[in-house]
């Protein structure tokens, strides 16, 4: 590129004409190179993407043979964030048609290096190893992404006398131990459960259905149409705020049941360490939701209504460890979140699956009528036991096994050690491919893609079978499971004692809502957008 103005100037007869040619000289070259430097910038990029591309993927692989492989991305760094957004399931089985089925392997998800599991013995020995394998250093990892402070984070790791699971016990076990004295107990279960069976059972009447769900109103003879996924999460949503925090919690954010809708389909975000710039409104979310926690926490506990033996031990026991209210606040939002995630996406597919097939739905009624008339003595212990509802025990397990998410428990890896034969690093983690394990066919049979509902009826051994970990396993293992099993339990009694689901007269039927892949959700999948399972609520005469 040549400029052509300059030398016109520079022949000009004054003192610069001399300095102004030097300049148009310079600006030549420059404007020279840059144009060459443009021509080979993609051709230097492109060699040195197919350098690090044949390094990483072809050449790597045979100096570090003793590591899993990794299963090939395109973009450093990014790696496969937007497929393990949009669908981690997928992604997991592109990753084993590659290495082979029940292979260790790794993903890159923003840098960070994720090992998949994908087999039974792989799964015992992840849930085995609580040494090199670290599931404290997740939890504090998932709490500083909840908002607490670094401070918050250092006191709750402070070493305290004794031990547990083969390492030194910290302050976080401390809340752990409040969790299993309070779900665990059959007696102190049934004291948690009892104002949220209470409440269920009043929302759960014709005149008192929350008007969210509704979507047709209609005379009280006819019932009405509602929206069966709305109806889950309005209920069960509602009965655990009011049942574990009281009507206090309500008073302060009354639009809390909503925030956390939204921020319950968004909050894999958090987990996934996206930053705030790129996803605002779930930081948003989790910070209104602090604020709210906090303004509760300034009532003194004394003057709090209706507050849970739960909430009460964990405020307490949190205040006693030194936590700053705001990252007690923390703890509150976690089980907030904790306790609904699951439970209302769970139950929805309890109660489309039984709309679909009206001779099971009157199997489970039968099971079940007892609940719903005694559902102030209503005892948890008793609805556990297999034999006490067998139809819905096995629904119930059937949805938690075909509509898990792609992964249920996470751990970080310590310190360097040999994990089903392969060396693990320092800093990467480990993650169950769930959603995997419970469909394999070697286990479950040809039918292993299909939602069979009496599946662990005719082979109840299912139930206890390695591959089967709806709720984690071993330090992990979920406190909530007999809670969720009963709160869904009382939902599906109340419902079916007191209504028939029929299909909505003149509104064209529609396919059968699917589930939402597109959030590595750590529990059960939720409907689709868009998708819902819409009935008709008709009072039966003999419902109470």
């Amino acid at each position: 590129m040549t400029v052509t103005s300059f030398p016109s100037i520079a022949s000009r007869t004054f003192p610069q004409a001399h300095s102004i040619e030097m300049i148009s000289e310079l600006l030549s070259s420059v404007l020279g190179g840059s144009q060459h430097l443009l021509i080979l910038l993609p051709t230097w990029t492109a060699a040195l993407w197919i350098l690090w591309y044949c390094w990483k993927f072809i050449l790597s692989p045979h100096f570090y043979k003793d590591e899993p492989p990794i299963y090939p991305y395109y973009i450093p760094f990014i790696g496969h964030l937007r497929s393990f957004i949009q669908d981690a399931g997928s992604l997991v089985k592109k990753a084993e048609s590659c290495f082979g089925e029940g292979k260790l392997f790794g993903v890159q998800i923003a840098g960070k290096k994720l090992y998949i599991i994908t087999s039974a013995e792989g799964t015992k020995e992840f849930y085995r190893n609580t040494t090199a394998l670290d599931f404290t250093a997740f939890q504090l990892d998932t709490l500083k992404q909840f908002g607490m402070s670094p401070a918050g984070c250092k006191l709750m790791s402070k070493h305290i006398q004794g031990r547990t699971n083969g390492r030194d016990r910290i302050n976080i076990d401390l809340i752990v131990d409040v969790h299993h004295r309070n779900l665990h107990s059959s007696a102190n279960l049934g004291q948690i459960a009892s104002p949220v069976a209470e409440y269920i059972s009043n929302a759960l009447r014709l005149e008192t259905l929350p008007e969210q769900c509704i979507r047709f109103p209609g005379p009280r003879t006819e019932g009405k149409v509602v929206s069966l996924y709305t109806l889950c999460e309005e209920v069960i949503l509602r009965a655990n705020i009011t049942g574990f925090w009281g009507n206090d919690l309500l008073d302060i954010a009354p639009d809390l049941v909503s925030t956390t809708s939204t921020l319950d389909r968004r909050f894999h975000n958090l987990l996934l360490r996206i930053p705030r710039l790129l996803e605002p409104e779930v930081y948003n979310l989790r910070d209104k939701v602090l604020d709210y926690f906090d303004r509760y926490m300034d009532i003194p506990m004394k003057a709090r209504t209706s507050l849970s033996p739960l909430i009460k031990e964990l405020e307490q026991t949190s205040r006693d460890l030194g936590l700053s209210q705001r990252d007690i606040a923390v703890y509150h939002l976690a089980w907030l979140l904790a306790s609904n995630n699951n439970i209302h996406a769970a139950c929805f597919w309890v109660l489309a699956h039984l709309a679909e097939s009206p001779d099971l739905a009157n199997k489970v009624r039968e099971e079940t009528a007892g609940i719903a008339r005694n559902a102030l003595s209503f005892s948890p212990a008793e609805a556990l036991k297999d034999n006490q509802l067998p139809c819905l025990m096995a629904l119930w397990r059937e949805v938690l096994r075909f509509y898990g998410g792609p992964h249920t428990s996470g751990r970080h890896v310590q310190e360097d050690t040999v994990f089903t034969g392969k060396r693990l690093r320092r800093g990467a983690s480990l993650l169950v491919a769930t959603s995997t394990l419970q469909r394999d066919k070697a286990v479950w049979g040809a039918d292993a893609d299909e939602f069979v509902p009496n599946r662990f009826l005719r082979s109840p051994y299912l139930a206890k079978v390695a591959n089967y970990r709806p709720f984690g396993g071993g330090i992990s293992h979920c406190s909530g499971q007999h809670l969720a099993f009963v709160e869904m339990a009382m939902v599906v009694a109340c419902l079916l004692d007191r209504f028939d689901m029929q299909i909505v007269p003149g509104v064209e039927e529609t396919a059968f809502p699917q589930p939402f892949k597109a959030a590595p959700l750590l529990g059960i999948m939720h409907v689709r957008e868009g998708d819902d399972k819409l009935v008709m609520l008709v009072p039966r005469l003999t419902g109470r």
